[in-house]
C-alpha cells in the first residue's frame, strides 16, 4: 500500500482522460500530424465512456462493452484502428 497513490494529484493523473492526453502529448513527435488528430477524434467521439475512470480500473469487460456498443455504421477497419489505439495506450 502506497499512501502517495491516494493523494488528489495522483488520482487525477490516473483518470483516463488525463492519462490519454498525456500519452498523446508524449507520442506526438513520433506520429504524423494526421495520426495525432485521429487519436484526438477517437477520444472525442468514442472514448468518452471511459472518462472519469481510473486507468487501473478499466478491465476487459469494460473494453468488450465499449466494442459491442460501437455503431454498426462504422467499418470493421475503423473499429480495428480504435482498438489498436486503445491497445497501444494501455501498453
Amino acid at each position: 500500500f502506497n499512501p502517495q497513490d491516494w493523494l488528489p494529484k495522483a488520482i487525477e493523473g490516473r483518470k483516463f482522460e488525463k492519462a490519454f492526453e498525456t500519452w498523446c502529448d508524449e507520442t506526438k513527435g513520433k506520429l504524423s500530424p494526421s495520426s495525432y488528430r485521429t487519436r484526438l477524434v477517437y477520444f472525442k467521439n468514442h472514448f468518452t465512456s471511459f472518462c472519469g475512470m481510473d486507468v487501473r480500473d478499466i478491465k476487459l469487460k469494460h473494453l468488450q462493452t465499449f466494442y459491442n456498443r460501437l455503431p454498426d455504421r462504422l467499418s470493421a477497419k475503423y473499429k480495428k484502428n480504435m482498438v489498436d489505439c486503445l491497445r497501444s495506450f494501455f501498453n
